[in-house]
């Protein structure tokens, strides 16, 4: 027996029904370096252009037909990238989960083989993670999660450990490579980089 899972019709909702967002679905960068922002994003995710002039760029990995906009015109100042920049108050990054650490660590191979390295590599505690800088300064942190999206363990984390140190430990990402080649499972790196083990 199949399930209707189509959306309730608009006259029969509650008016104080809440509705979230399916999910994000594209971001827009403004930008005065697209040429360099499109070949950064190409490199690091493996997006393909799926529409390009002079003005925009369109990005996507998937079928939607753009997941980041690069916005490129002539009254778009550069904003230098400074560590006074840093100290502003706006978005500070983007993220994106990869299903298994063997794909992140893959990526990161790949990637740095083009000459793009992390800037900070760390175990938050509930996701490990890869933060690049993108040409306008913008971080990209590339992740995933340590546990297997179970909620009850992530907010148990989350009470805990992580609401003494949400920052978490820095790691060596060639020290977990090496760790990931030699057998260690991604629960046993998980743990170990969290502790200090791969620094």
């Amino acid at each position: 027996m199949s399930v209707d899972t189509s959306p309730k019709p608009l006259t029969e909702r509650d008016p104080d029904e809440v509705v979230t967002p399916e999910c994000i679905d594209h971001f827009l960068i403004k930008t005065t370096q697209k040429d360099a922002m499109r070949d950064f994003y190409v490199t690091v995710l493996g997006v393909s252009v799926t529409h390009s002039n002079d003005t925009i760029t369109l990005l996507s990995f998937d079928d939607r037909y753009h997941r980041i906009a690069l916005y490129a015109n002539p009254l778009i100042e550069p904003r230098p990238f400074t560590p006074e920049v840093m100290r502003t108050a706006g978005v500070d990054h983007i993220a994106y989960e990869y299903p298994h650490l063997d794909d992140l660590l893959h990526n990161y191979v790949r990637v740095k083989r083009a000459g793009i390295e992390p800037y900070w590599t760390v175990n938050h505690g509930p996701v490990t993670c890869f933060f690049y800088r993108d040409p306008e300064g913008l971080a990209l942190e590339l992740l995933v999660d340590n546990f297997n999206h179970d909620v009850e363990r992530t907010m148990e984390f989350l009470a805990g450990p992580f609401d003494a140190d949400p920052l978490g430990t820095n790691f060596d990402p060639e020290k977990l490579l090496a760790a990931r080649k030699a057998g260690a499972s991604p629960e046993e790196l998980a743990r170990r980089t969290y502790a200090g083990e791969l620094a």
